[in-house]
């Protein structure tokens, strides 16, 4: 099996797992608060365990170069800079490509 970090899930995992728990927690019926409680203990600890192997795998001797990164790809920013590359801008990313995925006036129309 791949090493979470290396693959590129690690870090992701890190920030979205407490995420992800949250909406679980936001399932769960108010009758069984136990339950909910669960849920979140669980998720904390699965980013807490996580982010204590990644501190374990850190190289504090060669905190110069990239380490437990990850290349995974943001289509949204990949077609905006595509966008960028073909328009005449340089080349250079304007900040109005990066927030159209948040235009709620773009998307409703």
């Amino acid at each position: 099996m791949t090493d979470l970090f290396e693959s590129g899930w690690g870090l992701s995992l890190i920030v979205f797992l407490p995420l992800v728990g949250a909406g679980m927690v936001l399932l769960v019926p108010k009758a069984q608060e136990k339950a909910a409680k669960y849920v979140a203990l669980l998720s904390a600890l699965g980013a807490f365990a996580l982010s204590v192997a990644a501190i374990a795998r850190f190289d504090f001797g060669g905190a110069e170069r990239f380490q437990l990164g990850t290349d995974l790809s943001w289509p949204m920013l990949e077609a905006a800079a595509k966008r960028a590359r073909t328009e005449d801008t340089g080349g250079r990313l304007q900040l109005e490509d990066l927030l159209r995925p948040f235009d709620i006036a773009a998307i409703k129309s």
